[in-house]
């Protein structure tokens, strides 16, 4: 990307806290150990009853590409939650909306590509005639080239409109069962809807003409996926025992 302009606006996390008085400002340090061996558990997660955190995120990108005319802009907000119901309960969620505009421009050498249509069209050609009409490929005497706009042309007069609005979210419930056992279950969805917009001109040669050429296209796909699974972690003397078992879910849709 050429020019890119980014906004990010953040809502810092909060996190709140309950005790039997009012909130207040707590620091809790110490070492969470094995309660039948008394040796350090690495990793340890500490949740603290009642415990609420809540963070809120905006982010924009408005980006120029290296062709003219070629943009993409993106706009997005995040919400995540995480609570600490009891000693044996915690709940978390996190949802994501994304909208995306863009005008694509292939890179592609091939094909009816602005690219290709800077290495066949001469560079001594005017982008215009002095008659207003577009240059192209076609009017090279003595060669029989397949027939390329001016590149110019194609990037300024060509459209092709992508439009894109994408949701993603997911929910977990975690059960302490005991200090050793653990179950979590977990639901998540991807959903994306799009659409493109291809326009071309009646002037545009072999893209375009004679009538002119325009066409709209929808898409929607959505994945859903559901985890089930317990966590077994325990210590016996000096040996480790780690084990996982659940079951995974999921489905795709898609409608073109």
């Amino acid at each position: 990307m050429k020019n890119v302009t980014r906004f990010s606006y953040f809502l810092v996390l909060c996190l709140f806290a309950w005790s039997s008085s009012y909130a207040q400002k707590k620091t809790i340090s110490g070492k969470v150990t094995e309660l039948e061996s008394g040796k350090p558990i690495p990793g340890a997660n500490i949740f603290v009853k009642g415990t609420t955190s809540f963070g809120a995120f905006l982010n924009y990108t408005n980006a120029e590409g290296i062709y003219l005319n070629s943009w993409t802009k993106r706009a997005s907000a995040k919400l995540v939650y995480d609570a600490s119901l009891a000693k044996w309960l915690s709940f978390g969620a996190n949802t994501t909306i994304t909208k995306t505009w863009a005008n694509n421009v292939s890179e592609a050498g091939g094909g009816f590509h602005a690219s290709r249509a800077i290495t066949e069209v001469p560079p001594i050609f005017p982008v215009k005639w002095p008659d207003g009409t577009w240059s192209n490929s076609t009017q090279i005497s003595g060669f029989t080239f397949e027939g390329q706009p001016n590149p110019v042309h194609r990037l300024l007069e060509e459209d092709n409109l992508a439009n894109g609005t994408r949701l993603f979210g997911n929910l977990f419930l975690n059960f302490k069962l005991t200090s050793y056992l653990q179950f979590r279950s977990q639901v998540g969805i991807n959903n994306y809807l799009s659409e493109n917009r291809y326009y071309a001109p009646a002037d545009m040669i072999t893209v375009g003409f004679p009538d002119g050429y325009a066409s709209i296209s929808n898409g929607k796909q959505t994945y859903w996926q559901n985890e089930n699974y317990f966590t077994y972690s325990r210590e016996f003397g000096s040996h480790r025992l780690n084990g996982v078992l659940g079951a995974n879910w999921s489905k795709i849709r898609a409608i073109d």
